[in-house]
């Protein structure tokens, strides 16, 4: 399996972006009132965001220990790199999203509303990049390093 590049984020970012601005741009032509940013999503993402760096410190704990108790199957190695790869993409998504959705909010920042959605959007968004950092740190974990190679190859 192929590690995260810095461009698979990159775009990912963008096109989360892009959905982001757009879709707040077609929201707001077709109902009259700016999308609705709930403080709900960013508490969901930081609780997935502490799910996954207890999970790492776990998962790293086991695999570095030669004492531990509970060694690490095969196919929850495999698992971990899933649930990597897809965090580490979906906070670039969702970074790009909110990002995108403040700058949409911070060109309408006429009335109170806006910049309680504004530090909402920025809120989820900071949230959002925390889950595509640990995405990446789990990943980085979770690469097989050969005796004879400092980089570690990916498989």
């Amino acid at each position: 399996m192929k590690n995260t590049t810095i461009s698979t984020l990159i775009l990912t970012f963008l096109i989360g972006a892009s959905l982001g601005y757009f879709g707040s741009s077609i929201y707001e032509n077709i109902t009259s009132q700016l999308i609705f940013i709930h403080l709900n999503t960013a508490l969901a993402v930081l609780l997935l965001d502490i799910a996954i760096l207890f999970w790492g410190i776990n998962f790293r704990n086991r695999l570095v220990s030669k004492y531990s108790q509970i060694p690490v199957a095969p196919l929850v190695a495999a698992r971990t790199t899933a649930l990597a790869l897809a965090a580490s993409r979906t906070g670039a998504l969702l970074t790009g999203f909110y990002l995108a959705v403040s700058i949409f909010f911070i060109t309408s920042l006429a009335n109170q509303t806006s910049s309680q959605r504004l530090t909402n959007a920025l809120i989820s968004a900071f949230v959002a990049i925390w889950l595509m950092f640990l995405g990446v740190w789990l990943e980085q974990i979770c690469r097989i390093k050969q005796p004879n190679d400092d980089e570690g190859q990916d498989y």
